[in-house]
């Protein structure tokens, strides 16, 4: 990184982080992967990042929980630097937790992030 601690260059991975805790207690939810879909696009064209490619049709990708013992709660997903990260655009991912099994009463959140000059959760409702 360049320019300032959160403007990334062309080629560096970006690393998208999300939080999952029980609004109710504040206790980090692990084990939650299977309920969490992200969707990245880029503001460029409006395509989507399928894992390996920029795509028309909405695409929806798999985060990794980053760890159980050291980190619960957190889940991650890196946008590759080489393929993904090639143009000078921001870029907006959308995180959905769907009916964690953890969460008494809530049926969804929605997680808004997106990139301008930083990541940073811009929105968190339920859905």
């Amino acid at each position: 990184m360049t320019d300032g601690p959160y403007i990334w260059d062309i080629g560096d991975p970006i690393i998208f982080e999300i939080f999952i805790a029980d609004p109710n207690t504040g206790m980090s939810l692990t084990g939650q992967t299977s309920f969490i879909t992200l969707t990245i696009q880029r503001d460029f064209d409006s395509k989507y990042w399928s894992g390996s490619a920029w795509v028309t049709p909405l695409t929806n990708l798999t985060v990794t929980e980053v760890s159980v013992a050291d980190y619960p709660g957190r889940y991650r997903y890196t946008l590759s630097g080489s393929t993904g990260n090639n143009l000078a655009t921001r870029y907006i991912a959308h995180a959905n937790i769907d009916n964690p099994p953890l969460i008494e009463n809530i049926d969804s959140y929605e997680i808004h992030v997106s990139r301008l000059t930083d990541v940073r959760v811009y929105e968190s409702e339920p859905a």
